[in-house]
């Protein structure tokens, strides 16, 4: 069965389900992708990515994603984004998240080098605005071709 992809977005709710009270139609909102139960050992403590259940799929890349015309996903996953965030910005959100845990949980200290490998959304942001405020010494972003 073919699979829209796009798994870095935002969008604006268009229906809600029965007793969801966080958001409401018209509400602008960004997605966080990772698929994951909310209710194992892994993820009541924060570590979602090691979910027992889902083994970290993706909005995107196991379900239908964010080209698609709508996407349907659990309440739990979408965060209002504030007035003077545009849409654009809003599908930033998680993969800046991800930079910035990237950063914090390096260990990288001001005047070290930094080393990243790839070059797509999460390896720049890692790389220029998340490493610069780190005041690392240099940065460095490496991607491999075959």
């Amino acid at each position: 069965m073919p699979l829209v992809l796009g798994l870095e977005f935002s969008g604006i709710v268009t229906e809600i389900g029965t007793g969801v009270t966080n958001v409401k139609v018209g509400d602008r909102v960004a997605v966080e992708p990772i698929l994951y139960c909310g209710h194992c050992e892994f993820c009541l403590r924060g570590d979602y990515n090691l979910c027992k259940y889902t083994n970290a799929g993706f909005i995107g890349l196991s379900d239908d994603g964010g080209f698609a015309e709508y996407v349907v996903t659990d309440v739990f996953r979408v965060h209002k984004l504030p007035d003077n965030l545009t849409l654009e910005e809003g599908a930033l959100v998680e993969p800046t998240a991800v930079a910035i845990h990237a950063v914090r949980k390096s260990g990288l200290r001001v005047g070290q080098t930094s080393a990243i490998f790839g070059a797509g959304p999460i390896d720049w942001l890692t790389n220029t605005p998340c490493c610069k405020k780190s005041r690392c010494y240099r940065n460095i972003c490496c991607r491999c071709f075959p």
